[in-house]
């Protein structure tokens, strides 16, 4: 009998034993998601808890009281398979759902539900707030509205969360904003481009540096540009235009990107901003400053780089394959991001010369941007696609 219940009592504080042993082979704590709910289920479930005077908590009925005790009653909902699998992958996947803040409780909310597999365009930010949507015509969600949940599970900024071709209808709860905005603060061509390079071309050797097509990437930008201005109503879509993915297609809506953003009237870092940017130089702390004084930097601008400067990172990080390191992406790009005051007029010649005596300053100032972008942009962006 007394070896059938040590057997017993193994098997219990064998419940998350593993899960325990997953976690200290993950990352430092510091890169997990939803740090105060995943510390504080590996603590409840730790063994040195006991060593500490503490109560472990053995079976998921006492992890989920002590949940309860510390989240309160009758909001945490999360089943042990929500509460194991979250911990095996160190806090990184959708956290179990936690109790609604009491502002929460009473923002004016309502519910978003797609009716097919067809995909709703969406991007957040990190605290729910709707960024972009491919259909610009449809009347919800509302741009600024802020995004609550996903099927009822507590929308918590986290990538993976929000699924990819999606193929059941999703239910979205949205808080209403007093906000009127009415346009889309990321222009579709960002969108787009990133969405096609993420699908199909992360890994492509030298992206970025090695030109497209650039007849077919100026026919591209021009669909975009109709599309923008209202005198075309059909939305791009570049699987379809380019047909069956390869590296020359990648590599041509690349050149499109930085096509796009070199020819804008006024550069996303403004001409009122172009001395001051050089003096920051290198620095990321003053580049920070910068970035977040709306003087200089307006927010949409500033959405745009959070933006660009998080998919560049992303692509910097296949520089073992792509070639496309953090330096050399800041060689490529910073000329379609920032111009002297004085090449307004977009004379290439005059823009070149203008641009070569501070091109050593602008490539470094771009590659500090893609190195620390999480220091610099304070709101991540999640592409989001439903």
């Amino acid at each position: 009998m007394k070896a059938v219940k040590e057997r017993k009592t193994r098997s219990q504080m064998n419940l998350l034993d593993g899960v325990e042993k997953d976690v200290e082979t993950k990352k430092s704590s510091n890169e997990f998601k939803n740090q105060e709910l995943f510390q504080y289920l590996k603590e409840l479930t730790s063994s040195s808890r006991s060593r500490k005077g503490g109560r472990r908590c053995s079976t998921y009925s006492k992890v989920k009281d002590a949940l309860i005790e510390k989240f309160g009653e009758s909001t945490f909902k999360a089943d042990k398979t929500q509460v194991q699998e979250y911990l095996r992958t160190g806090g990184k996947g959708p956290a179990p759902s936690l109790p609604p803040t009491k502002e929460e409780e009473e923002v004016e909310s309502y519910v978003v539900e797609t009716t097919d597999s067809k995909r709703i365009g969406l991007i957040c930010r990190a605290d729910g707030r709707v960024m972009w949507k491919r259909d610009k015509d449809s009347n919800l969600p509302k741009l600024s509205d802020r995004l609550l949940s996903i099927n009822k599970i507590k929308y918590q900024g986290q990538e993976g969360q929000i699924c990819e071709d999606v193929d059941t209808p999703i239910s979205l709860r949205f808080s209403k904003t007093s906000s009127s905005s009415s346009s889309c603060t990321l222009p579709f061509v960002l969108v787009e481009c990133v969405a096609y390079i993420r699908s199909h071309g992360m890994k492509v050797d030298g992206i970025f540096r090695k030109n497209g097509n650039l007849g077919q990437a100026s026919a591209l930008r021009d669909a975009f540009l109709n599309y923008e201005s209202g005198k075309s109503k059909t939305s791009p879509d570049l699987e379809l235009m380019l047909g069956m993915s390869n590296d020359g297609h990648v590599r041509t809506v690349a050149s499109l990107l930085k096509m796009y953003f070199r020819e804008l009237k006024d550069p996303l870092f403004p001409f009122n901003s172009y001395d001051d940017l050089i003096k920051c130089g290198p620095d990321k702390l003053a580049i920070k400053a910068l970035v977040s004084d709306r003087d200089k930097v307006p927010q949409k601008n500033y959405d745009i780089l959070a933006s660009l400067m998080y998919f560049l990172q992303s692509v910097s990080k296949h520089s073992g394959v792509n070639k496309m390191t953090p330096n050399a992406l800041s060689i490529c790009w910073s000329q379609s991001l920032m111009r002297t005051p004085t090449s307004g007029s977009g004379d290439p010649t005059e823009i070149l010369m203008a641009f070569a005596k501070d091109a050593g300053t602008c490539n470094s100032i771009v590659e500090v941007m893609i190195e620390n972008v999480s220091d610099i942009f304070e709101e991540r962006l999640l592409y989001s696609w439903l």
